[in-house]
C-alpha cells in the first residue's frame, strides 16, 4: 500500500509539472508569434491560467493512470506471476534436479569389475586364512552394506566375526600380524588402524581401492542380540558394536537411503564436518516417524533434525550407549556445522533455487 501511495504521488507530481510546462511553452511561443509579449512579466501576464488548470488536472489524471499501471503491473508480477506460476514450477525443478543428482550418485558408485575382484579376493583369503576360527563367514558392514555408500569415498568394510577361544585384543592382532605378510606379496599396502586392519590398492589410473578389515567376537548373549565386542588400540579397551544392527538401520526405507546419500554428497562437497555415524542414525529416524514428502521435503526435515541435535551434549551409538558421537566434536566443530546447516535450510526456505550451490 505504501508503495503504490508513493508511485502514484510520484506519477501525479510528474504529469501536473510536464503538462504545466507543456501548455505554458506552447502559450508563450503563440505570444511570441503574434508579437504580444515584449518582456518576461508580459508573457506571464497573458498566460491563460485557465487553460494551464485544465491541463495540470489532465496531468494528474494521465501521470496518476500511467503510475497506478505500472505500479498494478509490478504488483501483478511479484503477487501472481512470481509467487504462483514460478513458485509451483520450483518444485518441479528441485524433484528434478535431487533425482538426477541421486542417478549421478548411483551410477558413479557401481562396483567395477576390478573392485568385486579385489573385495572377493581379500575375502576369500580371510576366510581361508581363518576358516576354524571364525563362527561366520566374512560379512560386508558399512555403508555399503547399508546401500549409502558415495562413490570414491566410501570404504569396504569387512567383518571378521571370531569365536571366543582368545581375547579380542589377540584377534586383532593376529588379524594384522596373519594378514600383513599374504596381502603384501599380492600387491597390497597394509597398516593397523584403531579398530581394524587397513588394505590398500593403486590401479594404473591412480585410484586408490580400500578395504577395512575389523576383527570381532561374538559376546556371551551373542545368539539373543547380535553383540559384539570390538578392539580399540588407542585407547587400549574393549567396545561394543552390533553389526547387524547397523546394517539394518536403512532396511525397507528407500527415502531415508537417498535422504542419507544426498546429505553425505553435500557435506563431502562444502567440507562439513558431519560423522556418516550422525547421518545413519539421525535419518532413518527421521524419515520413518515423518517422511514421505517430496526428496526435498526429506532432506529438509532431516537437515532441520540434525540441526537440532547438534544442540544436544550427546548423540549415542544406537547399538552402544558408551560411544558418543559427538565425542569427537569441539565446541567450536559443532557450532560451524549446526551454522552451516540452518544457513542452508534458510536457502532452501528462500528458494529451491539454492539447491544448485550446495551441490
Amino acid at each position: 500500500m505504501k508503495k503504490a501511495v508513493k508511485y502514484t504521488t510520484i506519477g501525479i507530481v510528474s504529469g501536473v509539472i510536464l503538462f504545466l510546462i507543456i501548455c505554458g511553452l506552447s502559450q508563450i511561443s503563440a505570444q511570441k508569434k503574434a508579437g504580444k509579449a515584449k518582456t518576461l512579466k508580459d508573457y506571464f501576464d497573458n498566460l491563460d491560467y485557465d487553460e494551464l488548470r485544465k491541463e495540470a488536472i489532465k496531468g494528474i489524471f494521465v501521470g496518476g493512470g500511467i503510475a497506478l499501471s505500472v505500479f498494478g503491473f509490478k504488483a501483478l508480477y511479484e503477487y501472481f506471476i512470481k509467487n504462483i506460476a514460478i513458485n509451483k514450477a520450483l518444485p518441479f525443478f528441485s524433484e528434478k534436479f535431487l533425482r538426477n543428482k541421486l542417478l549421478e550418485i548411483k551410477q558413479i558408485g557401481r562396483e567395477t569389475e576390478e573392485e568385486n575382484f579385489h573385495y572377493n579376493k581379500i575375502n576369500k583369503i580371510c576366510q581361508e586364512e581363518f576358516n576354524r576360527e571364525l563362527s561366520r563367514p566374512p560379512i560386508l558392514h558399512g555403508s555399503r552394506a547399508k546401500k549409502v555408500f558415495l562413490p570414491t569415498k566410501s570404504d569396504y568394510d569387512i567383518a571378521l566375526i571370531f569365536n571366543k577361544n582368545q581375547p579380542i585384543e589377540k584377534w586383532y592382532e593376529l588379524t594384522y600380524n596373519k594378514l600383513k605378510p599374504i596381502l603384501e606379496k599380492c600387491g597390497y599396502s597394509v597398516r593397523d588402524q584403531r579398530f581394524s586392519t587397513g588394505v590398500s590398492f593403486e590401479d594404473m589410473n591412480g585410484t586408490t581401492f580400500k578395504i577395512d578389515i575389523l576383527p570381532s567376537k561374538e559376546t556371551s548373549n551373542y545368539n539373543i542380540n547380535r553383540d559384539l565386542v570390538i578392539w580399540n588400540s588407542v585407547k587400549m579397551t574393549h567396545q561394543k558394536t552390533n553389526i547387524d544392527g547397523h546394517n539394518h538401520q536403512f532396511t525397507g526405507s528407500f527415502e531415508a537411503r537417498d535422504t542419507a546419500r544426498l546429505i553425505k554428497h553435500i557435506k563431502d562437497k562444502n567440507d562439513i564436518k558431519l560423522s556418516s555415524s550422525i547421518i545413519n542414525k539421525l535419518v532413518p529416524a527421521i524419515i520413518r516417524k515423518k517422511g514421505g514428502h517430496s526428496k526435498l521435503g526429506n532432506l529438509i526435515l532431516a537437515l532441520s533434525s540434525i540441526a537440532e541435535k547438534f544442540n544436544n551434549i550427546q548423540i549415542r551409538d544406537p547399538f552402544n550407549s558408551n560411544n558418543n558421537y559427538l565425542e569427537k566434536y569441539t565446541n567450536r566443530e559443532k557450532i560451524q556445522t549446526q551454522n552451516f546447516l540452518y544457513n542452508m535450510l534458510d536457502d532452501l526456505k528462500e528458494t529451491p533455487r539454492n539447491l544448485e550451490k550446495y551441490f
